[in-house]
């Protein structure tokens, strides 16, 4: 069994009244309601505990997306992980990098999803294990302005293209795909592509 670690990057500082005043803390929007200094101060503490857990010997450490909401201020897990991948590469950690999300079903551009997560694995010397979720239908709806019932239609259709270039390997494992790809390096690179077809 592998043990990961589990990151989100949360907004921990909203006001004590917001409940009352504000119907959700997904798409809201809070701008005038965050310090700039604190949206910085909550990236740098999900790196500095995602390093944490890496030296702590986790095997693995996940970053999810989302975006617009006060849980999760990760569009885009990639961008954590690469600065992960190379912190971790230079202390000699041996984790492994787990972008959990690049929703394929809010993606306009899959092969570039395709291209980041390989360059991530050469990034990582070998260590990427890709996710691809179908993705929540309001953040769909939200932040791309598509329709949530179309999501998972184009997340079918993102999972065929960011696969293309690739040669892949699939045996279904946990209720997930396991996929190994090729792609940029000769090791495997393992990735869970759930609710999505073969």
């Amino acid at each position: 069994m592998k043990v990961n670690y589990f990151q989100q990057v949360p907004y921990r500082h909203l006001p004590d009244d917001f409940e009352a005043n504000h119907e959700s803390v997904v798409t809201t929007p809070y701008h005038g309601l965050v310090d700039p200094k604190l949206i910085v101060e909550a990236y740098r503490n999900a790196l500095d505990e995602c390093m944490y857990a890496a030296r702590a010997g986790f095997d693995g450490v996940a970053i999810t997306e989302h975006g617009q909401s006060s849980y999760d201020m990760a569009p885009n897990p990639d961008l954590l992980e690469a600065a992960l991948a190379y912190a971790t590469e230079t202390q000699g950690l041996a984790t492994a990098i787990y972008p959990i999300g690049r929703s394929l079903g809010k993606s306009r551009e899959p092969i570039r999803v395709a291209e980041e997560q390989a360059m991530l694995d050469c990034m990582s010397n070998g260590r990427l294990i890709c996710g691809f979720p179908v993705g929540l239908w309001r953040e769909t709806a939200a932040a791309c302005r598509t329709c949530h019932r179309r999501s998972r239609g184009s997340g079918k259709r993102g999972c065929v293209c960011a696969r293309a270039p690739f040669r892949f390997d699939t045996d279904q494992r946990g209720g997930g795909w396991r996929q190994t790809s090729r792609a940029a390096r000769s090791s495997a690179v393992p990735g869970l592509l759930p609710g999505y077809p073969r």
